[in-house]
Order: C-alpha cells, then structure tokens, then sequence
C-alpha cells in the first residue's frame, strides 16, 4: 500500500537493494521484499570498505553544485576509485555534500547487476574522526533494509562501468524497464535542478535585500540633501546678506543672547534667551521694517534665572 511507503525513497518504489557488502569483503544477499516494478538494483555497502569526507556550502551555492561536484571530484579522492556523491540539509542555510571514494578492489566486488551503490555513511557520528582513513568500526547488526535511497542520491550514487566491447542483445521487457529507468531519472535530474534554482534565487534575493534597502536609503538621504542644497541657495541669492539682515532688526539686544541663528528657506530661526520677556522680544522683531512674519517656533521655556528660552521664525520681506 502507498500509504505504508516513504514517498521519498526510490528503494520503496523502482530500486532494489538486493546486496550487502560487508567489511569482510563477503556479497550478501539482503532479505527484503523487491519493489513491484524493479527497474534497477543496489548494493549496500559497509563503512570500513571506503573512503568518505563531507563539505559544506553557502545555499548561495546551490545553482552551482555540478560544478563543485566536478571540480572536488579531482582534488578530493586520496587515491584511484570510484568516486560517488550526495547532497544533505538542502533547506537550511548551510547544506553539505558527502563524498564517497570506493577502491578499485572493493568496487570490483560490486555485483554487475547493480546501478547504485549505497554507502553506510553518517558525517555526525564521524565528525571527530580523521577524514583521511578507511578505518571505521560499523555494526553490522543494522537492519541493511531499512537503509533509504532518496530520489535526489540517484544522480550521485549511480555506478559508473567501463562499457565493454560485448554487445547485449535487450528484450522487449528490459527495453521497456530501460526506458523507463531514463524517464524518472531525467525527471528526477530537472526536479533537482528546478528546486536548486528556487533556493539558490530565495538565497540570492535574502542576501540582497539588505544591500537594497541600504542603497535606497541611501538615496533617499541624497535627494534629500540635494533639495536642502537648492532651497539654501535659493535662499542666499534672494537674501545676499544675511547678517546686514540681521543687524537691521529693530530690536533692543540688551539681556538677549542668541545661542544659534540658523538659516531657513525664507528667513532665519533664532534661538536663545532674554532676561525679560521673549513676547516683548517677538513685537520689536514684528515691528522691523525687514520682516514679512515672525512668530514662535517652539514652546517659551522659564529660566532658573528668572528669564526667557525662546525659538522665533523669522520670515524676511
């Protein structure tokens, strides 16, 4: 029944793990039920009879994961074998990929028949060990069957032989199964690379959305800027001199001192305090001949000394 299969293990499906290689170096055969349409077989094989090693990339990575495999491929192996791979921990941010190197007199001990092989590999229990060595201890009491074949390990673990010359003549059936076989790993093949995409274009657009926000703030500040620039100049060539402007005001500056004088787009905004009172100060600043409007900009703040804090807009003719 389907409701009793895991959906992501071909073994449950088309692939048949028919073999054990155990670290005596003994074939034996697994005792589990063949999949009703069996389109190939797998060998299970034990930890001391490889080589293995894990590496971890960026999810920016994934678009590129051929090419890692490729490239690691030729730097990687310690010495001549086959070379396998697989890829873990697709939707987190980091995944890793693990690499298998079988030597040649191990893999030649792999049954013909078999298009997968399975290695027994777990990089958690072994990340404290050396990576350099086939030296491992492994309990053969696992139960081998229950061992899983994701759909996405097809790619990676499929046995790759030296054709020989000896031509096979293929029934009906087999060409049918072959064909078949082709389907879902073609199928398998875009899937994979259809979800590398997806993630490595999330991954990107995560990445970048920082550095976008940043530039659009960015410009943001800038724009504003430029219209604070324009409107002062606006300003200076409509009021060429500021301080004669100043110094025109009709105003009595005895116990007045200004902290900041700070000029605006169509006048100044003065800020300091009188020791009298700052809405006598703002009729004499009305009063001048120079001003079209002033008024009160913030709240008149009660000095300790008994005067006046005071910020007054002032808006020239």
């Amino acid at each position: 029944m389907l409701a009793n299969r895991n959906i992501n293990d071909a073994s449950e499906y088309l692939v048949h793990k028919k073999f054990f290689l155990n670290h005596q170096k003994e074939l034996v055969e697994v005792q589990n039920n063949a999949p009703k349409i069996k389109l190939a077989e797998a060998c299970v094989i034990d930890r001391d009879l490889f080589w293995a090693t894990t590496r971890y990339y960026p999810k920016s990575s994934l678009k590129e994961i051929f090419n890692i495999v490729k490239a690691q491929s030729k730097v990687l192996p310690p010495f001549e074998g086959m070379f396998l791979w697989r890829v873990r921990n697709l939707g987190a941010e980091q995944f890793s990929i693990d690499y298998f190197v079988i030597p040649k007199e191990n893999y030649e001990l792999i049954p013909a028949s078999c298009q997968f092989v399975l290695p027994l590999y777990n990089d958690t229990k072994e990340q404290n060990q050396w990576p350099l060595t086939l030296s491992n201890v492994c309990d053969e009491s696992q139960e081998i069957s229950k061992v899983q074949l994701p759909w996405l390990d097809l790619v990676g673990l499929r046995v790759k032989r030296e054709k020989t010359k000896t031509q096979q003549r293929l029934s009906t059936t087999h060409l049918i199964y072959g064909l078949l076989a082709t389907g879902v790993l073609t199928v398998t093949s875009l899937s994979a690379y259809i979800y590398l995409t997806q993630m490595s274009l999330q991954s990107a657009n995560v990445q970048n959305q920082t550095q976008v926000n940043e530039s659009l703030e960015m410009r943001q500040k800038y724009n504003r800027k430029v219209n604070s620039i324009g409107e002062l100049q606006t300003f200076l060539k409509q009021n060429p001199n500021v301080l004669s402007r100043l110094a025109s005001l009709n105003i009595n500056s005895q116990g007045i001192i200004f902290d900041r004088v700070t000029v605006i787009p169509k006048g100044v905004e003065l800020r300091g305090v009188t020791d009298k009172s700052a809405t006598d100060l703002l009729k004499q600043i009305v009063a001048s001949d120079v001003i079209k409007e002033a008024k009160f900009s913030g709240p008149v703040v009660k000095q300790k000394t008994g005067g006046e804090g005071f910020t007054i807009e002032v808006e020239w003719l």
